[in-house]
């Protein structure tokens, strides 16, 4: 449990789905408060949306206003939002975050923003991977619109980022499952990664990355792929 003085003002986006459910409640195990910005908030279960830590705000991407609002002392804004579907159409992500980033530009202590994206964005520092490469030409392929906005997406954390606090996040394949143990951060095909991580694992590394803040994160203004499994970060 944090201490007063420890405590973070998180903003959560993409709260209402499984792996933000799960971060939402180590967050609040962890006695952090949390805004969570949803389009259904309704899906959040009571005992969560009556927690004492918890502020929920009925909004929708298109509504920047309204979010920029929430801002104002927000210490990490965690996103775990992405294509709904394989045939996922728009930039509805990629605009949002446009607006955002231009809007922290001008906002003094901008908060840290943790990202969600996949695999299929390449980082030089990767190796290569028979089975990072298998997957990222199947979504190539069968997700094709879902692959572009997310390159779309790392394309403006790069160019409208600039300076700024942010950490575009890589995952391959999430699973369900309670044997979650610790979550890693690296480079595809370096250190131990691996294609698999838990949901539960990936909260877990949200909140911690949240916790150390932008100071002693080693992956503000980069792109890492997370893992899970007993490794140490690379």
């Amino acid at each position: 449990m944090a201490s007063e003085s420890q405590k973070k003002n998180i903003i959560l986006l993409g709260g209402t789905g499984p792996s933000g459910l799960l971060t939402l409640k180590l967050a609040f195990d962890h006695g952090h408060l949390v805004t969570v910005y949803a389009r259904s908030p309704q899906k959040i279960p009571t005992d969560l949306a009556s927690h004492s830590n918890i502020k929920i705000i009925k909004g929708s991407l298109q509504e920047t206003e309204r979010f920029f609002d929430l801002l104002p002392g927000t210490d990490t804004i965690i996103s775990l939002l992405g294509p709904t579907s394989p045939w996922h159409t728009g930039t509805e992500l990629s605009t949002f975050y446009i607006s955002l980033l231009q809007h922290l530009q001008t906002t003094p202590h901008p908060p840290h923003i943790l990202a969600l994206n996949t695999i299929s964005i390449r980082q030089p520092s990767d190796s290569s991977s028979l089975t990072a490469s298998l997957l990222v030409w199947i979504v190539y392929l069968l997700a094709n619109s879902a692959y572009t906005e997310l390159h779309q997406i790392a394309a403006v954390f790069e160019k409208e980022g600039k300076g700024l606090p942010w950490t575009n996040f890589r995952v391959a394949w999430l699973a369900d499952g309670l044997d979650a143990e610790e979550a890693n951060a690296g480079m595809v095909g370096k250190g131990g990664w691996g294609m698999r991580m838990e949901k539960r694992e990936l909260a877990s590394w949200c909140v911690g990355e949240a916790e150390r803040g932008v100071g002693a994160s080693k992956w503000v203004g980069k792109m890492p792929a997370l893992f899970g499994g007993r490794k140490k970060e690379v």
